[in-house]
């Protein structure tokens, strides 16, 4: 049986508002961190979130003292959700901060959306901005070279300008040096017991290609 530092099983990470929502909460581990986070908050805010590859339906909040807390799901459970702990909901955060970045430098309509590249939502992040013909795309997920040079086509022939960040697990960078000249990092998302404020790397720019 998992030890209360190891039991990776609980939920711990969900949306607020609606099935649907792109808002994620990570829920502290701790009994006294609980409290801080469900202050101004009920029970009844936090959805297994569709873009999480959950279920949609509501999910409660659990303060254990000898456990850690978790969002526990609802009877009757029917969920295929496979992803449950802290860097489940990375896609989410990534985006989120990608579209403030954005605002910062004077873009106002921009659009996030996290494209199901076959095994469910998180494998890439998608912001468009300039009425679309601008993206930032964000590779989460593992991509073959094939893979990489068919999107790059099809977004060139709709004459939409890509500014790609590869993950630390995409294997794309090294095709980007190669075609760009450099690489740019993912942003990155910070863990539990630091600041929940995920940083946009400086190699990103708004500016001509």
């Amino acid at each position: 049986m998992p030890s209360y530092e190891d039991d990776t099983r609980k939920v711990q990470t969900a949306v607020t508002g609606r099935p649907g929502s792109d808002q994620p909460v990570f829920l502290p581990f701790g009994h006294d961190d609980f409290d801080g986070f469900m202050r101004g908050r009920s029970r009844d805010d936090f959805y297994c979130g569709i873009l999480l590859g959950g279920c949609g339906k509501k999910l409660t909040a659990k303060r254990y003292l000898h456990k850690k807390c978790h969002f526990a799901r609802r009877p009757p459970v029917h969920c295929r959700r496979t992803q449950t702990g802290e860097d489940s909901a990375d896609h989410l955060h990534i985006g989120q901060a990608l579209q403030r970045w954005l605002h910062r430098q004077g873009h106002q309509k921009v659009n996030v959306s996290y494209p199901d590249l076959g095994s469910g939502p998180g494998g890439a992040v998608e912001v468009r901005f300039d009425s679309g013909t601008r993206l930032v795309r964000v590779q989460m997920d593992r991509m073959s070279l094939n893979q990489w040079e068919a999107i790059r086509a099809q977004l060139a022939d709709r004459n939409v300008r890509a500014q790609w960040a590869c993950g630390p697990n995409s294997g794309i960078a090294h095709n980007e040096v190669k075609a760009e000249g450099r690489a740019s990092a993912s942003p990155v998302v910070p863990r539990a017991g630091r600041a929940r404020s995920t940083s946009v790397p400086s190699t990103l720019t708004t500016g001509s290609n």
